[in-house]
């Protein structure tokens, strides 16, 4: 299994990848990155991925704006600072994004209907 995180703590970004590795140790973390920018960069070209861990703020905006700019057919799932966690894929991000939190972020629909 291939897994990103996006992540600008390097703490948290640190403690996801070990507890990732101690659930699944055949796991291999393709990269971290920090913010929008260098995200949208690093992506290009990492098609194999299989799952997408992102914190919703980070460095330079919303997480989100990355899955408006650049498609992944991978799983992502968004992470925030209170643990909570929320995942799409293609076919229900096409719907609105679905969510286990009912927090709202400008210009984006979060529903509370997933699980």
């Amino acid at each position: 299994m291939k897994v990103w995180i996006i992540e600008d703590e390097r703490a948290l970004s640190k403690a996801l990848s070990e507890q990732l590795r101690r659930l699944r140790p055949d796991i291999e973390i393709a990269g971290i990155s920090t913010g929008v920018k260098n995200t949208l960069a690093a992506l290009r070209g990492h098609d194999d991925l299989d799952i997408i861990f992102a914190d919703i703020k980070i460095a330079d905006g919303l997480s989100f704006s990355i899955f408006d700019k650049q498609e992944t057919e991978a799983m992502v799932v968004f992470t925030t600072g209170q643990y909570r966690l929320c995942g799409f894929n293609r076919a229900r991000a096409r719907k609105g994004l679905h969510c286990k939190t009912a927090r709202t972020f400008p210009g984006y629909r979060v529903r509370n209907d997933c699980g």
